[in-house]
C-alpha cells in the first residue's frame, strides 16, 4: 500500500546551505586524491606560463625581425646597442627595455625615421643606396629598399629570416608542450572527477538503502533517481570545469596584467578599468542565476518523479480512463519547468553579450590608443600585436570565470540536495547492544499504535500468535493488514507499544538477523534486472 504524497517532497523544502559549508563537504571527497590534484595544478600552471609566453614571442618576432628597429639617437647618455657612423649615433631599440624606450621618446632624443639593421657582409647588396655603416652593422632606411626584387630582399634580410625561424621554432616547441601537458591535465582531472562522483554515488546508494520506508513514502522514486544521476552529474561538472581551472584563470589574469604593465602601463590601466565592471556584474547577476538553477533542478525532479510514477501505474491510469487528467497534470509540471528554464536563459542571454560588448570596447580602445602610440613612435607594432593577443586571453578567463560561476551555482544547488539526502535522519537505528535469541516463532503485539502521517492506522492493537499457528488477517483495503506485516519485519517502528518475538522486543534485534528468520511472499511480483 503506497502512502506517498506529492506535496510532501523534500524538494519543495530545500534548505539553502552556505557555499563555504558545501565546499568543506566537497573537500572531504576530494582529499583522498590530493596528490593528483596537486599534479593537475602543476600542469595547469605550466600551461598558463606557456600560453602567456606565446604572444610575447609574437612581439619578439615582429619587433626584432620583421619591423625596422634601428633609430638615430640624439642624446648623450650611453646606452646598450649604441653605434656611430659619420659622427651620427644609431641605436638598436630591440636591446632597450620598453620603459626606457618610452622615456627616450618623451625626451625627443630618437629620430622618427626607422632603419633596418644588417650585417656588414651585406654591404655589396646595398651599394648605390644611402646607408650608414658602423663597425658592426649597416643601418638603412626601408625606403632605400624600393626597387629591389624579392630574391634580393630575402638575401639582404637573411639574418632576420634566420632569427624569425628561431622564434617560430621556439613557438612551435611551446605549442607542442601545451599539447602534451593539456592531454595529461585533462586525463588526470577527469580521472579524479570520475573517482569523486563514483564515491558520491556509492555513498548515496548506501544511504538510500539504509533509510526507512517512511522516507520513501514522502519522496517519490523519480526525485531520488535524479539525485543519483542529474545532481551527481552537475557536481562532476564542477570538479572537471571549476575546481582546478579557476586557479589557472586567476594566474592568467594576473600574469597578463603583469606583462601588459611591462609593455605599456597606460594601455594596461585602460584595460584594467573594464575588469571590475564585469566582475561586479557577474556577482550581482550570479545570485539570481543561482536561484534560477535551483528552481530548474526542482522542476526537473518533479518531471522525473511524475513520469516515473505515471509509467509505473500506467495500467491503473488506462483502466480508469485517467489519461486526460494525467496529461493535464504533466502539462502543468512541464509548463513550470519551461518558465523556469526561460528565466535562466534570459539571465544568461543578457550576461554573455554584455561581456562580449565590454571586451569589444576594450579592444577598440587599445587599437585606437595603441595605433596613436605607433604613429608617435612610443609604441612598437609588435607590442600592439602582443597586446591584442593578450586582450583575448585577458577577457577569456573572465568569461570562463563567469561560466565557472554559473556551473558552480548549478553544482551547489545540486550539492544542497545531495547533502540534505546524505544527512537524512529518517532511518531505523540498530540497537546499541543487539541480542541474538534462538527464534521459535512466537509473535506478540502489545498495545501497538501506528500511523503513516497524522491518521492512525493501528490503534491499541494487541494479539499473540504462538509458534506453529496459522493466522489470517482479513479486512478492507487500508485496514492495516500490510502494515502489520511491515511492522513485524521492522520496516517501520511503532509509535506506541511494542512488538515481541519470543518475548524479545524486535527493536533489540539486529534488523538483518530479524528478517533472515521471516519469509514473506509479496502480492506484487518484482523482477530484479
Amino acid at each position: 500500500m503506497s502512502h506517498w504524497r506529492f506535496e510532501l517532497s523534500e524538494e519543495d523544502k530545500a534548505v539553502k546551505v552556505y557555499d563555504t559549508k558545501i565546499l568543506r563537504k566537497l573537500w572531504r571527497y576530494a582529499r583522498p586524491y590530493l596528490k593528483l590534484l596537486i599534479l593537475n595544478l602543476f600542469l595547469l600552471l605550466s600551461l598558463t606560463a606557456f600560453d602567456l609566453l606565446l604572444p610575447y614571442l609574437q612581439k619578439i618576432g615582429v619587433d626584432n625581425y620583421i619591423m625596422p628597429r634601428g633609430r638615430e639617437y640624439f642624446g648623450k647618455e650611453e646606452l646598450p646597442g649604441l653605434e656611430e657612423s659619420e659622427g651620427r649615433k644609431f641605436l638598436d631599440t630591440g636591446k632597450i627595455p620598453g620603459w626606457k624606450l618610452r622615456e627616450l621618446e618623451s625626451r625627443g632624443v630618437l629620430s622618427p625615421e626607422k632603419y633596418y639593421i644588417l650585417s656588414c657582409e651585406k654591404e655589396d647588396l646595398v651599394k648605390g643606396r644611402k646607408y650608414f655603416k658602423t663597425e658592426r652593422h649597416i643601418f638603412i632606411s626601408p625606403g632605400e629598399l624600393k626597387g629591389m626584387n624579392i630574391k634580393e630582399k630575402l638575401a639582404l634580410r637573411e639574418g632576420d629570416i634566420k632569427g624569425l625561424g628561431r622564434v617560430v621554432f621556439v613557438y612551435f616547441m611551446f605549442v607542442f608542450l601545451i599539447f602534451v601537458f593539456t592531454y595529461l591535465q585533462i586525463y588526470s582531472l577527469e580521472y579524479v572527477a570520475q573517482r569523486i562522483t563514483y564515491d558520491i554515488r556509492e555513498e548515496l546508494q548506501r544511504k538510500l538503502f539504509s533509510l526507512s520506508l517512511s522516507f520513501f513514502d514522502k519522496n517519490p522514486t523519480g526525485r531520488l533517481v535524479t539525485r543519483v544521476t542529474n545532481d551527481v552529474k552537475a557536481m562532476n561538472q564542477f570538479f572537471t570545469s571549476v575546481l582546478v581551472f579557476i586557479v589557472k584563470d586567476f594566474f592568467i589574469i594576473f600574469g597578463i596584467l603583469f606583462i601588459m604593465f611591462k609593455l605599456n602601463p597606460f594601455l594596461a590601466s585602460f584595460m584594467l578599468f573594464f575588469a571590475p565592471i564585469i566582475f561586479l556584474f557577474a556577482f550581482f547577476l550570479g545570485r539570481k542565476i543561482r536561484d534560477a538553477f535551483r528552481n530548474i533542478r526542482a522542476k526537473l525532479a518533479k518531471i522525473n518523479s511524475y513520469l516515473q510514477e505515471s509509467l509505473t501505474g500506467i495500467r491503473v491510469i488506462q483502466a480508469f480512463a485517467g489519461e486526460k487528467y494525467a496529461r493535464e497534470r504533466f502539462r502543468s509540471i512541464n509548463t513550470e519547468f519551461f518558465l523556469a528554464a526561460i528565466r535562466l536563459i534570459t539571465l544568461l542571454a543578457f550576461f554573455y553579450p554584455f561581456v562580449e560588448f565590454i571586451s569589444t570596447l576594450a579592444t577598440a580602445g587599445v587599437i585606437y590608443f595603441g595605433g596613436k602610440g605607433i604613429l608617435s613612435s612610443i609604441f612598437t607594432f609588435g607590442s600592439l600585436v602582443a597586446f591584442l593577443s593578450y586582450i583575448h586571453r585577458f577577457f577569456q578567463p573572465i568569461k570562463d570565470l563567469a561560466d565557472k560561476y554559473h556551473i558552480t551555482q548549478s553544482a551547489f544547488a545540486a550539492a544542497e540536495r545531495i547533502f540534505t539526502l546524505l544527512e537524512e535522519k529518517e532511518y531505523l537505528p540498530e540497537p546499541e547492544r543487539p541480542v541474538y535469541p534462538e527464534i521459535k516463532g512466537e509473535i506478540e503485539f502489545r498495545n501497538v499504535w501506528f500511523s503513516y502521517d497524522t491518521e492512525w492506522v493501528l490503534k491499541d492493537v494487541s494479539f499473540r500468535i504462538k509458534p506453529g499457528e496459522k493466522v489470517a488477517f482479513v479486512g478492507y483495503t487500508g485496514a492495516g493488514k500490510t502494515t502489520i506485516i511491515n511492522l513485524i519485519l521492522r520496516l517501520y517502528d511503532v509509535k506506541r507499544g511494542e512488538i515481541l518475538i519470543d518475548g524479545v522486543d524486535i527493536r533489540r534485534l539486529e534488523k538483518g538477523y530479524l528478517r533472515r528468520h521471516i519469509a514473506i511472499v509479496s502480492q506484487d511480483p518484482f523482477l530484479f534486472a
